[in-house]
């Protein structure tokens, strides 16, 4: 994250996120998809057009916020997946702490969530147990 400071996690399920100027409400409404552009995140349908004047200052807002120590949820899985890309090391050390995994709700897992269980199974995770409904999915 680039930040000088252990990073802070907000926004839900951490808590209330509130900003003090309009695109700092934004903070916890955005996050990174997995090619590292901002987008606004799917369980807040409404937003600006990602083209808009709006989203432009709401996008430098998130970098700017991102580099002061701030993430929520949805980008800490995305900088968890650029850790575990960028160290190998690291992955290779939590398959060999946890050889098994469980994935409970898994008919929910995001692109960026699928893509830190690829880089665990690179680095040799073998079990790998997905608990889900597809006809139960709150995403696409």
């Amino acid at each position: 994250m680039n930040c000088k400071t252990r990073p802070i996690l907000v926004g839900e399920p951490y808590g209330v996120w509130s900003g003090r100027y309009f695109s700092e409400q934004w903070f916890d409404k955005t996050s990174f998809d997995i090619r590292g552009n901002i987008i606004f995140t799917k369980n807040y349908p409404i937003h600006p057009k990602k083209e808009s004047r709006s989203a432009k200052v709401i996008f430098n807002k998130k970098l700017e916020l991102i580099k002061a120590g701030y993430a929520n949820q949805d980008d800490a899985n995305y900088f968890a997946l650029k850790v575990l890309q960028k160290y190998p090391n690291i992955a290779n050390a939590l398959v060999g702490r946890f050889p098994e995994v469980i994935i409970d709700e898994a008919q929910d897992t995001t692109e960026i969530q699928m893509a830190i269980i690829d880089e665990l199974v690179k680095a040799g995770l073998k079990e790998i147990i997905l608990v889900g409904d597809q006809d139960q999915a709150i995403f696409e």
